[in-house]
């Protein structure tokens, strides 16, 4: 039994935990608008799902809800995005 069904399991865990600090350089959709002074929220794809956070303007400009963004750094457990060209 171990040989047939433990063995083989044990190669085939995978884990779906990620660090924030990955999210530098992903592109993001806001959700929640972002004000030029002020924190909205993204989405980002990270693996197989998609994960929201707390966001702000990386260049002090407002983002409106659907602006495609990507995150230029992770401070605070905030992400810094700035509008993707």
């Amino acid at each position: 039994m171990h040989f047939v069904y433990v063995r083989p399991m044990k190669n085939s865990e995978n884990s779906v935990a990620y660090s924030i600090r990955d999210l530098e350089g992903k592109r993001a959709e806001v959700i929640t608008s972002i004000p030029a002074v002020g924190f909205g929220e993204v989405l980002v794809r990270v693996g197989a799902g998609n994960a929201n956070h707390i966001a702000e303007s990386f260049d002090s400009e407002a983002l409106a809800e659907g602006t495609k963004v990507v995150v230029v750094r992770v401070k605070d457990d905030v992400l810094g995005v700035a509008r993707l060209e």
